[in-house]
Order: C-alpha cells, then sequence, then structure tokens
C-alpha cells in the first residue's frame, strides 16, 4: 500500500507552515503524524515549526535526510510532515519515495524558488525542488500578498542582493513580490 505525496510551495510569506500546520492537526484526528524540520532552519526554534505569526507545533530536528528516514521508518507513525524541505540534502527525494513505499503520507512544505527566481537547489546542479514537484499526487500552490504593490505574490525577494542562496531571515531580510517588482 503506498501513501499519497503532498507538496505545499510558494513563496515566503504565503501560509506554507501554517497550511502544513493545518494538515498535521487533521492528521491528529485519525492516525499518528509527526513533524520534521532541517536543523538549519533555527529561525525561531530548534524543536519546533512556527509559523510567522507565532502559532508552534512539537517537530523532529534532523541534520539531513538520512537522519529523517532513521526517524521516521517502521513504527506506528502513519503521516510525515516536513517543513522547509528545500534545506535538506538531494537525498529527501528518495526519502519521500521510501516513505511513501511504506504506506505512509508525506507531506512537504517548501520554497519552490530561490530569492533570484529560479527553482531551489542550494547550488547543486544535480537536484532542486522540482523533484519534489514532480513526485507529487497532490500540490498546493500558495500566493502572497506583494508588498510593492499587494496584488498576488509569487516571488521572494531579497533586500540585500548577492551572497548565498541560503540567508535565514524573516520579514527583516525578506518580502513577497509580484513578478513586475520582483526584480
Amino acid at each position: 500500500m503506498k501513501g499519497k505525496f503532498t507538496v505545499i510551495t510558494g513563496p515566503m510569506f504565503s501560509g506554507k507552515t501554517t497550511t502544513l500546520q493545518i494538515e498535521y492537526d487533521k492528521a491528529r484526528k485519525v492516525g499518528k503524524p509527526r513533524i520534521y524540520k532541517p536543523s538549519i532552519d533555527d529561525r525561531y526554534s530548534i524543536d519546533e515549526v512556527v509559523t510567522h505569526d507565532g502559532e508552534k507545533r512539537e517537530a523532529v530536528n534532523c541534520k539531513n535526510a538520512e537522519e529523517l528516514e532513521l526517524f521516521s521508518t517502521g513504527g506506528d507513525i502513519t503521516d510525515i510532515f516536513i517543513d522547509e524541505a528545500q534545506f535538506f540534502d538531494p537525498m529527501i527525494v528518495g526519502v519521500v519515495q521510501n516513505l511513501l513505499n511504506e504506506g505512509k503520507n508525506v507531506y512537504v512544505a517548501c520554497l519552490n524558488q530561490d530569492y533570484r527566481g529560479t527553482p531551489f537547489s542550494l547550488g547543486r546542479p544535480d537536484y532542486n525542488v522540482g523533484e519534489l514537484l514532480a513526485r507529487a499526487d497532490d500540490i498546493k500552490y500558495l500566493k502572497a500578498r506583494c508588498e510593492t504593490c499587494g496584488e498576488e505574490a509569487s516571488k521572494t525577494y531579497r533586500k540585500s542582493q548577492g551572497g548565498s542562496t541560503v540567508e535565514l531571515g524573516s520579514g527583516d531580510k525578506y518580502e513577497a513580490r509580484c513578478y513586475k517588482h520582483h526584480s
């Protein structure tokens, strides 16, 4: 029996983690779900997923995809929730597939693009989050509001340009922008 794979994606401030938490709360009523997060994301907490509005859920902190698989295979966990999946290494694709093959439902929240508007890849030519999107049974593509004009936003704009792809932050470093105001 194979599980269902759902990807929740969009720019920063579109409600990805909020949507993940809503799905988690639904799963708690009928099964045994667990939330995982990458250890690189220490903005609000190391053992919780936290929305920009401060909503929290307990989470297992994992340093890489291999550790996530170790903590989530076997046992009675029915649903796997992964926040900020773009920060995991390329093995995340195989880990998700293995969990699905075990019959677990997998929900992944991730940025689909980096601040430059390219598929989020952490600079790796062999992997980007498009691999997860292509394998999903369901994609929830969320939008935000453009900080410049108020229209629908599908891009993440970083206030300071240049530097590495990953620069953790929130409203202090990033804004949601529409295509017109992104560049």
